[in-house]
């Protein structure tokens, strides 16, 4: 029998996603973020297949790098479905000297074959192509695709990340970007505005979120209390307010899991804890012994634009939040459940967090915005649902 297809079935044919190329900022192997959200809501939603390719250095190498080298060597961060049939992981050959005209040069060479590969992926219509991060390649592969093809998703001020040449050379990139793709997102309301300022560019924002579950059990408010952060911890991370926590509930502690990428004080506290990073599929696990989400960050350029994944998932799961006051985090001080550092009397903390555990389980959590919500409001403004 004949098969018959109305105006809409034959429209959502031919607007099918059947591929999607990723040009993530971290690798795969790495602690669970936007990125790996993404990807996964990706497939499910549009039943692709991804192609996700890993970054390659876009600056000089520093002595950090080393350090995130080592810890994605020791330990299996990568999610479960990494190794799915639907999902291809790309690793592209790069020197680091990407913010020289030479290095770029060597780069396309080192490059090419697989470059090529993926430019024959874009050629078809049915194909997208996602940035993730300033680099060289996102900008010759947005080349080698339509400009309805290209969402360039902007998650960070990337340039503060960076010094000098290669601040300037990131900078270039992203105005490059901003300029040549059909569609941008953006995480923070800060980043939304400067794409308006400085480009005209209208970019739909598209918040993190989180799809952990409620903790409802009671935690038992006897000693020790656990005060926690998962997370990286590198050069924004503010180790003061660590150990002023840290002295101001001394039976609790403080316990950090995360890649280590940058120093820490000699002397810390003998209640904080610097523990190895943990795949995403354990933090709820790993949260429900908790008291409270630590998010100490410092104030700066860098973290202007920031609204941390660490926040959503810490209130979705019923934690109360310690924070310092910076980028987006201002944007829910209306939630009891967010405590920030600057304003908390911290010798009254073992008594603020007493009371929280006292409420009902239902009281405790907040409704938070959920990734598949965010990902699919977002593709259909632009158009891909």
């Amino acid at each position: 029998m004949q098969q018959t297809v109305s105006g809409s079935e034959f429209v959502l044919q031919l607007n099918k996603i059947r591929r999607l190329v990723y040009l993530a900022p971290v690798e795969l192997n790495s602690p669970a973020q936007r990125p790996h959200h993404f990807v996964f809501w990706a497939h499910q939603a549009l039943g692709c297949e991804v192609v996700w390719v890993d970054p390659t250095p876009a600056r000089l190498l520093r002595w950090s790098d080393w350090r995130r080298y080592k810890a994605k060597k020791t330990l299996p961060l990568r999610p479960s479905w990494a190794r799915d049939a639907w999902l291809t992981n790309v690793r592209m050959k790069a020197l680091p000297f990407e913010p020289f005209s030479v290095g770029r040069l060597a780069n396309r060479w080192l490059q090419s074959g697989k470059f090529r590969l993926l430019s024959a992926m874009l050629s078809t219509k049915d194909c997208r192509l996602v940035i993730g991060r300033p680099s060289a390649l996102a900008l010759q592969l947005c080349h080698a695709a339509t400009a309805d093809q290209a969402l360039y998703d902007v998650m960070d001020n990337t340039p503060a990340f960076n010094t000098g040449r290669a601040a300037r050379w990131m900078q270039q990139i992203h105005h490059s970007l901003a300029r040549s793709v059909g569609h941008i997102w953006c995480s923070a309301s800060k980043l939304q505005a400067q794409l308006h300022l400085e480009h005209g560019r209208e970019a739909v924002l598209v918040r993190n979120g989180s799809n952990l579950k409620p903790t409802l059990g009671k935690a038992a408010m006897t000693p020790p209390w656990v005060i926690g952060f998962v997370g990286t911890i590198a050069s924004w991370f503010d180790w003061a307010w660590v150990i002023k926590v840290a002295a101001s509930v001394p039976y609790a502690e403080v316990r950090l899991y995360g890649p280590m990428l940058t120093d820490f004080p000699h002397t810390l506290p003998s209640n904080v804890f610097c523990l190895p990073a943990v795949r995403h599929e354990d933090v709820a696990a790993l949260m429900s012994h908790w008291h409270a989400g630590l998010i100490p960050f410092k104030v700066n350029n860098l973290t202007d634009s920031v609204d941390p994944v660490k926040y959503y998932e810490y209130r979705s799961v019923g934690l109360p939040v310690l924070s310092s006051r910076f980028g987006d985090m201002l944007r829910h001080s209306d939630d009891d459940g967010l405590w920030f550092l600057e304003d908390l009397p911290l010798p009254e903390l073992p008594l603020r967090l007493g009371q929280w555990w006292s409420q009902a389980a239902s009281v405790r959590v907040k409704i938070v915005s959920d990734w598949d919500e965010n990902f699919n409001r977002g593709a259909s403004v632009i158009g891909w649902i």
